[in-house]
C-alpha cells in the first residue's frame, strides 16, 4: 500500500458541464430556430428575433438569461402553476405544504397538518430556508466523507505497519528455530558421542568377560576330562583316595558365575529420549524496558502478582496491593495487613505471607479478605537478616538465616520439618514442576533440587552468578535471578546461562522480584521504599 497521500480527498462538489445539445426557440412561428436567451419570468426560450421584439415590449422588467444558463439546471427555472387558476405559485404553506396563487384565498380553509391553519410563506424565503438547510446537511456530508477517507488511510497504513510487524515475528520465528535446531543438533552430538563412548566401553566390558569366559570353559573342559579318564583308568582304591579332590575340582570348575554386561540397559538410552520429545517454540528474554516506579512509603522487601490486575508487596508497615484498572493505570492502595513482611507470596490465587515479629517468624495464608489470616507455622530466629518464603503444590518452605536451614511445611500432613540444603540459602522459588530453587548469594550459585523422602535431591547447579540476589521464573520456564550489579540474569529451565540483561533502572539491591505471565517484571528496591515495573521484550 503506497501513496496515501496522493488519493484525492473527499469532495461532494461537482463542476457544472454545460450540454453540448441546442434547444429550439419556443414560438411556433419560428422555422426551428435555436434558442439564444430564456426569460425567467416568461419561462419561454427565445431565438435572436424574438429576444430583440421581447426586449422592446418588456424592457428590463423581465429577468432574460443566456440559454447555456438555463441549460445548467433548467429545472431552478421551471414555473409551478396553481391547479385551480393557473397562475404561478408564489407561496407554500409550512406545515402541509398546500400552494397558493394570488387569486388563491385559503383563509377559510383548514390546514391537515396544523388546528391554527395555514402558515404561508414565499418561495424565494422557502427556497433560501432550504438552501442552507442543505448546505449545512452537505457540510456535514462532505466532513464526514473526509473523516472516512482518513480513517481508509489510517486503516491501510495499521496494516502496513501489521505486515511490518508480522514479517518480524516470522524472522524472530525462524531465528528461534534454527538457535533450537543448532542447540538440539549440539545436544545429540554430544548424546550420541556419550551412547558411543558406552558402547566403546560396553564392548570392553564384553571382550574381557568373553575372554575370562572362555578361560572357564577350557578349565572346565580339563576338568571334565580328568574326571573322565580318572573314573576309566583308575584303581577303586585310587578312586577312594582321590575322590574328595576330584569332587572339589570339578565343583569349582564348575561353579561359573554368568553376568552378561548386555543384560543391562544404558541410562543414555532413557535419557536420549528426552531430546526426542517435540520442543517448544519460546522466545529468550532479551532485554527490559522500564515502565514506571511506585513508592511505598516504607521498605519494600517483596513483590507477588496475583492474576492480571493485582500485584501484592511485602513492607516494612504492611502488605500493600498495586491494582491496575481497565485503563491500564496503576493505583496503590492503603495496606492491607498492618505487619512487618519480609516475603509475600501467591500460589492459585492464595496470598501467603512471612511476618517479622522480632525473635519469631510466622507464616500466614491469607483468607478470601487478604487483610484476614490463618496462622500455617513459626519458627524462632535472633538474627537480623530478613527471611525468605517460596510456596508451591506440596509446600511452603522458609529460610531460617540463624542456622541456613530451611522450614518445610506439608499442605497435606500439616507438619514441619528441618531440611539442609548444600549451600546457605538467600532466596527461594518453587518450579510449577514441583522442584525448589535455593539461591546462595555467598558462592553465587543457583541449584535446582528435588524434595524425595524429605531430602532435597540436587538436579543442577548454574555458577558464576555474580553478586544475585533474588529469583523467579516465567510461565514459559525461564528462571530470573536479580543482582546488584543492575542486571538480570536469564537461565533456561536446564541451568544453562541464556542472557545477562542490564537496565540502568534497576535498583542496586533488589527484594523478591516476580513476574506477570512472560511480560512484566516488578523489582522492589529493598530499602528503596519503592517497586519498578519493566516490560520484558523477547525480540
Amino acid at each position: 500500500m503506497e501513496k496515501f497521500d496522493e488519493l484525492p480527498k473527499a469532495d461532494i462538489k461537482t463542476e457544472d458541464v454545460v450540454p453540448s445539445t441546442s434547444l429550439p426557440c419556443d414560438c411556433h412561428e419560428c422555422d426551428e430556430q435555436v434558442a439564444v436567451c430564456y426569460c425567467v419570468d416568461c419561462a419561454l426560450k427565445m431565438c435572436d428575433a424574438h429576444q430583440q421584439a421581447h426586449s422592446l415590449l418588456a424592457g428590463e422588467k423581465h429577468q432574460t438569461i443566456p440559454i447555456s444558463t438555463y441549460q445548467l439546471h433548467p429545472g431552478i427555472y421551471k414555473k409551478a402553476l396553481c391547479e385551480q387558476h393557473g397562475g404561478e405559485v408564489l407561496e407554500v404553506c409550512d406545515n402541509c405544504s398546500c400552494t397558493a396563487c394570488l387569486r388563491c384565498d385559503r383563509s377559510e380553509e383548514s390546514c391537515e397538518e396544523s388546528p391554527c391553519g395555514h402558515t404561508f410563506t414565499s418561495l424565494n424565503t422557502l427556497k433560501k430556508k432550504i438552501n442552507a438547510e442543505f448546505d449545512n446537511l452537505l457540510e456535514q456530508a462532505s466532513e464526514k466523507l473526509t473523516e472516512l477517507c482518513i480513517l481508509d488511510k489510517q486503516i491501510w497504513n495499521v496494516l502496513d505497519e501489521e505486515e511490518v510487524e508480522c514479517a518480524k515475528r516470522i524472522q524472530m520465528i525462524e531465528r528461534i528455530r534454527d538457535e533450537q535446531i543448532e542447540m538440539i543438533r549440539e545436544e545429540s552430538e554430544k548424546l550420541k558421542e556419550q551412547i558411543y563412548e558406552y558402547q566403546r566401553g560396553l564392548t570392553d566390558q564384553v571382550e574381557l568377560y568373553n575372554t575370562e569366559l572362555m578361560a572357564k570353559k577350557e578349565r572346565l573342559e580339563e576338568s571334565c576330562s580328568e574326571v573322565r579318564k580318572w573314573l576309566r583308568e583308575s584303581h577303586v582304591t585310587e578312586k577312594v583316595e582321590q575322590r574328595q579332590q576330584m569332587t572339589d575340582e570339578l565343583v569349582n570348575n564348575t561353579d561359573v558365575k554368568v553376568d552378561c554386561p548386555l543384560t543391562r540397559t544404558p541410562a543414555l538410552i532413557h535419557s536420549s529420549n528426552q531430546l526426542l520429545q517435540q520442543p517448544k517454540l519460546v522466545a529468550t528474554p532479551t532485554s527490559l524496558t522500564f515502565i514506571s516506579e511506585h513508592s511505598t512509603n516504607s521498605g519494600c522487601y517483596s513483590a507477588a502478582y496475583a492474576g492480571n490486575d493485582k500485584l501484592f508487596l511485602g513492607c516494612g508497615d504492611g502488605v500493600k496491593c498495586l491494582n491496575k484498572g481497565a485503563s491500564e493505570e496503576i493505583k496503590l492502595t492503603a495496606r492491607v495487613i498492618n505487619l512487618l513482611v519480609t516475603s509475600v507470596r501467591v500460589y492459585n490465587n492464595i496470598v501467603y505471607i512471612l511476618h517479622d515479629n522480632g525473635n519469631e517468624r510466622t507464616v500466614y495464608q491469607c483468607l478470601s479478605e487478604v487483610s484476614k489470616r490463618e496462622k500455617l507455622f513459626s519458627f524462632n530466629y535472633l538474627g537480623k537478616a530478613a527471611s525468605e518464603a517460596a510456596v508451591g503444590k506440596d509446600y511452603i518452605v522458609a529460610i531460617n538465616p540463624d542456622e541456613g536451614k530451611l522450614v518445610l511445611y506439608n499442605f497435606t500432613t500439616k507438619l514441619t520439618m528441618i531440611l539442609t540444603p548444600s549451600i546457605r540459602p538467600f532466596d527461594l522459588h518453587f518450579l510449577p514442576d514441583g522442584d525448589l530453587l535455593t539461591l546462595s548469594v555467598s558462592s553465587n550459585n543457583l541449584i535446582r533440587c528435588r524434595i524425595e523422602d524429605d531430602q532435597l535431591t540436587t538436579i543442577w547447579t548454574c555458577e558464576g552468578l555474580d553478586e544475585a540476589c533474588t529469583v523467579t521464573s516465567d510461565i514459559d520456564g525461564f528462571i530470573y535471578v536479580s543482582s546488584r550489579i543492575k542486571t538480570i540474569y536469564i537461565i533456561s529451565p536446564e541451568g544453562d546461562m541464556m542472557k545477562e540483561i542490564s537496565n540502568n533502572n534497576l535498583p542496586d539491591f533488589c527484594g523478591q522480584i516476580s513476574i506477570r505471565g512472560r511480560k512484566e517484571l516488578a523489582v522492589p528496591t529493598w530499602g528503596g521504599k519503592s517497586v519498578c515495573l519493566f516490560k520484558v521484550n523477547h525480540y
